[in-house]
């Protein structure tokens, strides 16, 4: 199984137009709907929105079952200098933990400065950074690129930054961008990679850039935009599925 997990059901419509066969249930407290798309069994996950939310959401769902990929999609707003304009595409090379730490009169001081690891892997701590088990990196972008290309958008990779306080500022966003190196902002990511990891599952994430980060102007934002530009990435893959996961 295939297990697709979004935040919210205005990022997840249309996948559940595409799916055949629909059986709706609950993962402890969330919405899981199972059924098909392009033949392949998938369940899409209702997570909500923050980190809370999302791990509790990952951690009901692996405890259950081990499926063979998850996809973690929605929106997400792009970094200065990521190359990311409204209605491209990103797709995460790893996590990171972006407002994890202490603000002091010196800077931010993230999670290894104050010594204080989140997690571990493989014997080693994890801080901030947490990185995503994804073979399948090359083979999605490879897959994607072209099409998006033909449209006029463009498909960026790159670490993604997990944040509870999103960036509405220039100042803020331009410093989180510089000490992070970040090209996209969400607010699950990290702590969906975190359960993932610990259970040793592969994640890849995609997002459809629906705004600028910086001084906020909702009037720039275009979310149907957005959802619509991932969700039809998420279905071109599954239509493919055995030449995206070939490494």
């Amino acid at each position: 199984m295939i297990s697709l997990i979004a935040a919210t059901a205005i990022e997840s419509n249309e996948i559940k137009t595409r799916m055949t066969g629909i059986t709706e249930t609950k993962c402890g407290r969330f919405p899981l709907l199972k059924g098909r798309i392009s033949g392949h069994l998938v369940s899409l996950l209702i997570c909500g929105v923050g980190k809370v939310n999302a791990a509790l959401a990952t951690e009901a769902l692996l405890s259950l079952r081990h499926p063979e990929v998850v996809i973690l999609f929605g929106c997400g707003g792009a970094y200065p200098h990521s190359g990311l304009q409204v209605g491209d595409l990103a797709i995460a090379t790893q996590e990171i933990y972006g407002d994890e730490g202490v603000q002091s009169p010196d800077g931010f001081l993230d999670m290894e400065q104050l010594g204080l690891p989140l997690a571990d892997y493989q014997d080693e701590p994890l801080y901030n950074q947490i990185p995503l088990i994804t073979p399948m990196i090359n083979e999605v972008r490879a897959m994607l690129k072209p099409e998006l290309i033909s449209k006029g958008q463009s498909l960026i990779t790159g670490p993604f930054v997990t944040v509870s306080c999103g960036s509405g500022t220039d100042s803020f966003a331009t410093a989180i961008a510089r000490r992070t190196s970040g090209i996209c902002e969400n607010m699950e990511g990290a702590a969906v990679a975190q359960v993932c990891l610990q259970h040793k599952v592969s994640l890849l994430e995609l997002r459809g850039i629906s705004n600028q980060t910086g001084d906020r102007n909702m009037a720039d934002w275009n979310i149907p935009k957005a959802t619509e530009i991932v969700q039809q990435a998420i279905c071109e893959l599954l239509a493919d599925w055995e030449k995206a996961i070939k490494t």
